[in-house]
């Protein structure tokens, strides 16, 4: 984690109950306001589960020209019985929350804010059980709403929770709370709220024909609550040639099933869902119901067109099931297919290289979308302040420098 130390001086004045124990210098914001992020502590009080209960602040205070602009809280840890090592690192225009809950616990999280204006930048995270080797990491780019997943084993990673070349790897969907009926009644498009996929190889995986920077197509997709899959395919150079078959259409293709030990071929299904209007295809498995498909077309500011096809997914084969995986595949003229992109590299009938529709990292807590001029667009950032469980032997020093 590439983090500066925090540079603080200490200051022992007590107000209402609470005493300010540092000032962080922290840069300037795009406007010019210099930023100093306010730590303040509370005294110690019975911890409450239906409440937030303050033992922690840290607040931001805006100044220009040596007059205070603004004071805003930021976050907040809540007193409670947590035991997570848990450290807050304050870097020009950002701040860092570190949190490792440790090998019984399980997991980690360390996610980086942006201080003015308040937005998500990045989280990393990882999941993993006592007892157990199996692991999910996750990577996000709140820029681009892009999300990294490596799940595999310490035994042949290396240790827990290292993404090396060897632990398999897939792109995460995020899933975000929006009604997709108001996205299709106004004939809307997918904008930065979704993830992206294109044919150069670097956003995506081309599992079939040859990387292409310069090819146009561009793929987004962004779950819109649990089952309903939102995917757009603008793609000025579409073929438009009828095909003898929908495997040589323009169309996309769903693979849902079981993952890690409850996963076999016999767990795994494949729905062909052409791009144009056309029933859904069964390219793999025995799924007792099909996708419900509902499709349109938006006009861009530049000219092009986007077609957009909202995608009711069927329940999985089993509760413990989240395995998924999203591919487009390019038409060759309507005789072959000229290219596959997808979110991971799937095998047919390989339930091991399957993807992850659930992530371990709640989007929703780090973004909000809205319509903007007719786009989906990333409207806004985290609530604040954020309410963060406080450990019991309280916050690591935040003066030591980032690991």
């Amino acid at each position: 984690m590439r983090y500066a130390a925090l540079v603080a001086s200490l200051v022992c004045q007590s107000l209402w109950g609470q005493s300010v124990v540092r000032r962080t210098p922290a840069g300037k914001d795009a406007e010019g306001n210099q930023l100093t992020v306010v730590q303040q502590h509370f005294r110690k009080r019975e911890p409450s589960d239906k409440r937030c209960i303050p033992g922690e602040k840290f607040v931001l205070e805006k100044t220009r020209g040596g007059r205070a602009a603004s004071s805003e809280e930021l976050i907040t840890f809540c007193q409670s019985e947590d035991e997570a090592d848990t450290s807050v690192t304050v870097a020009p225009n950002a701040i860092t929350v570190d949190r490792n809950g440790g090998f019984h616990a399980g997991y980690f999280n360390n996610s980086t804010y942006q201080l003015s204006p308040w937005k998500a930048r990045e989280a990393d995270a990882c999941s993993f059980s006592a007892g157990s080797t199996d692991f999910t990491m996750e990577h996000w780019d709140y820029a681009r709403l892009r999300g990294q997943a490596w799940s595999g084993s310490s035994d042949t990673a290396g240790g827990i929770c290292v993404h090396d070349k060897g632990v398999f790897t897939y792109l995460v969907v995020p899933e975000l709370p929006f009604d997709a009926g108001r996205l299709e009644k106004s004939r809307n498009r997918l904008g930065g709220c979704a993830v992206s996929m294109d044919a150069s190889g670097k956003n995506g995986f081309v599992i079939w024909g040859k990387p292409d920077a310069q090819d146009p197509v561009e793929v987004k997709l962004l779950f819109a609550g649990h089952h309903t899959l939102l995917a757009q395919v603008i793609d000025p150079q579409r073929n438009t040639r009828p095909a003898a078959s929908w495997v040589n259409a323009d169309h996309f293709e769903i693979w849902m099933g079981a993952r890690g030990e409850l996963a076999d071929a016999d767990s795994m299904w494949q729905f062909g869902i052409p791009v144009d209007e056309g029933p859904v295809q069964v390219g793999f498995g025995k799924p007792p119901k099909l996708p419900a498909v509902r499709r349109w077309s938006a006009n861009l500011p530049d000219g092009r067109t986007a077609l957009l096809l909202r995608i009711d997914l069927p329940p999985y084969p089993s509760e413990f099931s989240d395995g998924l995986t999203v591919v487009y595949s390019q038409s060759l003229e309507g005789r072959a297919q000229k290219r596959m992109i997808s979110t991971s590299r799937i095998k047919r009938g390989d339930p091991e290289t399957i993807g992850s529709q659930d992530s371990i990292v709640r989007h929703m807590e780090y973004t909000q979308c809205d319509l903007v001029q007719g786009s989906l667009e990333m409207s806004g950032g985290p609530k604040k302040p954020l309410e963060v469980p406080l450990p019991i032997g309280g916050l690591s020093d935040p003066a030591a420098p980032a690991k």
